[in-house]
């Protein structure tokens, strides 16, 4: 008997990978909701230090381009006219 191909998308160790996985989620099915929502909040806690590390990364690539430099300095140019009126209605 012919052997049967293995399918493109699988990918050396996929078994015990999803085996592995199966296992956490299973585990994690039986503890309790109060487990489950602290498990929640660690993960979510996780993301949202990665989305503000990968934000804060990509402003300071941005904001070290001379071109950004100089459009942050045309844009900011009203508010120095309005910082400089100020002292006068005084």
């Amino acid at each position: 008997m012919a052997e049967k191909p293995k399918p493109i998308c699988q990918t050396y160790g996929t078994r015990s990978n999803e085996k592995a996985m199966k296992k956490i989620i299973h585990h994690l099915r039986k503890q309790p909701d109060e487990v489950k929502r602290h498990v929640l909040h660690i993960i979510i806690f996780v993301a949202g230090v990665i989305l503000v590390l990968l934000w804060v990364y990509s402003l300071g690539t941005n904001l070290a381009n001379p071109d950004t430099r100089v459009e942050i300095s045309e844009d900011l140019k009203p508010f120095s006219t309005l910082k400089d009126s100020i002292p006068d209605l005084w």
